[in-house]
């Protein structure tokens, strides 16, 4: 069956404590350290050793205009002055299947702040010490409208045969 491949950025989101964060440029996540580390032996036999390091580090540009920077603020405020500001944060291709959430969060600093005649990005950097989730997957659709239309037809049949059983 053919597919087709389909990337929405307005289905990707990122979510802090429950808070929908808005005015995002781009999302960038990448892993602390490979997941493996090679060693070289000295007779040619190599092997590897395995990382169980999950941590990794999210950027964020935000628009200087976006009210998720006062909620980036005040996180990060608060947890310069009393160490309580754990992230609970999510991010998700809705159009696909990439998702990665950390319940271990914390924002690194306050972003370089530029004034200018044109509009500027405040770029938040976020360090989850370890990752519940870390699925980097496709945007593939294998259904057509077609079956899922028939998916539909075969659900409300079901639903009327059963309510005659």
């Amino acid at each position: 069956m053919a597919k087709i491949f389909t990337y929405s950025p307005k289905e990707v989101g990122i979510t802090i404590g429950g808070y929908t964060v808005t005015g995002w440029k781009s999302i960038s996540i990448r892993r602390s350290v490979s997941g493996f580390m090679p060693i070289r032996g000295i007779r040619g036999k190599n092997t590897r050793v395995r990382n169980r390091d999950t941590s990794c580090t999210i950027t964020l540009p935000i628009m200087q205009t976006s009210m998720s920077n006062d909620v980036m603020q005040r996180i990060h405020e608060l947890d310069m002055a009393h160490g309580t500001a754990r992230i609970e944060l999510t991010v998700k291709d809705a159009s696909g299947t990439s998702v990665f959430s950390s319940f271990e969060a914390y924002i690194l600093g306050y972003p370089e702040v530029v004034y200018s005649e044109g509009m500027e990005f405040r770029e938040w950097v976020i360090f989850c010490q370890s990752t519940s989730s870390y699925v980097v997957g496709g945007n593939a659709q294998v259904k057509s409208i077609f079956s899922g239309l028939m998916d539909a037809a075969s659900g409300a049949v079901d639903a009327v045969t059963g309510a005659f059983s």
